[in-house]
């Protein structure tokens, strides 16, 4: 029998719009593979991983409290330019 060792990870990410005027926080266990877009679909802009669900939903309920601002701090502070990013898939 197969057996899978594969650790769920969790996600908080920011998208941004194509502008880059407005951001969004979310959580999840699959980031987007292709973030750059040729439509006005959002693009990732920033996310940090988490084992756990519960530490992940603590950390998008505090930036969800963040003005736009803020956010834009955030992103700009390893993502300057505030261009689309692809996820590094972590392993272990």
């Amino acid at each position: 029998m197969y057996s899978s060792s594969v650790k769920t990870l969790y996600y908080v990410y920011i998208l941004a719009d194509r502008n880059r005027s407005r951001f969004k926080t979310g959580v999840t266990t699959h980031l987007p593979e292709h973030p750059e877009k040729l439509d006005d679909s959002p693009v990732l802009v920033y996310y940090e991983v988490f084992d756990t669900a519960v530490e992940c939903v603590k950390r998008e309920a505090k930036l969800s409290d963040y003005s736009q601002r803020k956010l834009r701090k955030l992103v700009e502070g390893g993502n300057p330019e505030l261009k689309a990013i692809q996820y590094i898939e972590r392993t272990s």
